[in-house]
Parts: C-alpha cells; structure tokens; sequence
C-alpha cells in the first residue's frame, strides 16, 4: 500500500508522523531569541493545530486557558 505523501529528501523518500495527541508546549520555558524561524515557525503551527483540535471539546476556564498557552511566539 503505497504512502500517501512521503517526505522527499535528497536521500530518498521517507515516511513521516502524523500528530497523534495535542498537548499545548509550555512556552514560558522557551526562549524565544534562541529558536531560528523554522523552529517558532513549527511551533505556532503546532499550536494552532492543537487549538484547532481541541477549542470545540473545552469551555470556561479550560478554553481560557487553551487560548492562552496556544498563542503565537
């Protein structure tokens, strides 16, 4: 059964992960001056996938606090 979007590198090609929990990274652990714009880039995407995924399934306090540990860097 072939992969549906293999990873292609100047290596070959390669299978990928897929997300499979969503759990919002801490970012008051994080300094933001040492990530190069790659990695913030992945990591606001990540957030928003992970809100995305889990704003419908919270509310009150818990969706509060979801939309705060899942904003931009």
């Amino acid at each position: 059964m072939p992969v549906a979007n293999p990873m292609e590198s100047e290596f070959g090609d390669f299978l990928h992960f897929e997300t499979l929990t969503y759990c919002p990274i801490d970012t008051r652990l994080i300094e933001p001056s040492l990530l190069t714009q790659v990695e913030i880039d992945w990591l606001n995407d990540y957030h928003s996938q992970v809100y995305a995924e889990l704003k419908d399934r919270v509310d009150g306090a818990a969706l509060e606090w979801l939309t705060e540990r899942t904003q931009a860097i």
